[in-house]
């Protein structure tokens, strides 16, 4: 056994062909059923890999060089001890 220094547990990546029972009522070929499994796997994938691309941080930067431009602010916080607001 491979020794883990962070004791990361070891995740079990799902493959296509692990969800072939469950199209086990459909009228379709075994190959047809792995094709349509493993496109919606690069489908979801896909989907994934949109989402890892975006960085929220960068909307956050244009909206604190707009505050540093103009002169309206754009954050309000609440300060739960005096009861009022602070800019």
């Amino acid at each position: 056994m491979d020794h883990d220094p962070l004791n990361a547990p070891k995740i079990n990546v799902p493959k296509p062909s692990d969800y072939l029972e469950d199209l086990a009522s459909e009228a379709l070929s075994e190959s047809q059923k792995l094709e349509l499994l493993e496109t919606l796997f690069h489908i979801m994938k896909a989907f994934v890999d949109v989402g890892y691309g975006m960085e929220p941080v960068n909307k956050l930067i244009e909206d604190f060089e707009k505050c540093a431009v103009e002169s309206d602010i754009l954050v309000k916080c609440k300060d739960s001890k005096k009861g009022g607001y602070y800019e």
